[in-house]
């Protein structure tokens, strides 16, 4: 702020303050043009006010309160001491600031407690709040922050499908967490990690059936829940539920070699052929082994 305001101060001496039109538009477009993608205004970005986007705006704050500063100066020349020094003082204000905003961005915990006293309605902020208590192993505190986030934002998945994560891990909490895994799917069809976490919420409940039909249903939606789906029927031949994995490892290559081209079979499903070709020769299924080999 204070470079900003001396080499204003010294190009307006130089150029006997001839024209104030070209520093009036350059702070003002700083101020507002790079705003204007973050405010909301064009469509929604999650946030209003975060310090990654005010960079360029503050500055151009700046150079508007240079020019008033200087045009006072000029036009009001008793008072050019006074100013001086009101301008000495915020410019020490706002250095003071800044050096304890910087104390907040010492840690990840700090940053999100400050957050939090700045403004405790806010869901991000107690979102990340909760992702801290919950990898630092306080998992009742994070649940009890997760549903905190769902009481000022009903809809928040990402917090929804984390307090199902935790709230599995106790038999008497896991129905309510295979719940919440449902409404999950239903309001983000195309949340992986949702589908993967009922899934084996499902396997730890013995209900192998349901646990098939829900990795199912996410590998006809996308090719990225093939390593979930993998690691799914790994668990159910662990268990002992070998025609249960197989069911999982012959719908995926019935849909997506037979389906389609061999070459994307290659592509997308090397390693699952690999565990399926295993699981076929230790039951010596010797036909269905040829019948899937590529």
């Amino acid at each position: 702020m204070l470079v900003l305001c001396i080499a204003i101060k010294l190009k307006k001496s130089k150029d006997h303050y001839d024209s104030d039109l070209r520093p009036l538009v350059l702070g003002t477009s700083m101020l507002v043009l790079p705003f204007i993608p973050a405010s909301n205004l064009l469509f929604p970005v999650g946030f209003v006010i975060a310090e990654r986007v005010l960079y360029l705006p503050s500055a151009g704050f700046i150079v508007l309160l240079c020019l008033a500063w200087i045009k006072v100066g000029v036009k009001l020349p008793k008072w050019k001491k006074s100013l001086n020094r009101m301008m000495a003082l915020l410019i020490i204000f706002y250095f003071i600031r800044t050096m304890m905003r910087n104390m907040d961005w010492i840690s990840r915990k700090s940053l999100f407690l400050s957050g939090l006293q700045t403004n405790p309605a806010n869901p991000k902020i107690r979102y990340n709040w909760a992702n801290y208590l919950r990898d630092s192993n306080r998992s009742v505190d994070a649940a009890t922050e997760y549903e905190e986030v769902l009481q000022l934002y009903p809809g928040y998945v990402a917090a929804m499908n984390n307090l199902a994560t935790i709230l599995e891990e106790t038999p008497t909490t896991a129905r309510k967490a295979e719940e919440l895994y449902v409404r999950v799917i239903q309001m983000r069809p195309w949340h992986e990690n949702a589908y993967n976490n009922l899934a084996n919420l499902l396997v730890k409940r013995g209900k192998y059936d349901d646990a098939v039909n829900v990795l199912v249903r996410g590998v006809r939606s996308s090719t990225n829940y093939m390593t979930h789906a993998q690691n799914l029927a790994r668990v159910l031949v662990s268990r002992g539920k070998v025609d249960k994995a197989e069911q999982i490892y012959k719908h995926i290559v019935d849909h997506f070699c037979f389906k389609k081209s061999k070459r994307n079979c290659n592509a997308q499903v090397t390693g699952l052929l690999q565990d399926y070709g295993s699981l076929l020769a230790n039951k010596d299924r010797r036909e269905s082994l040829k019948m899937y080999k590529l």
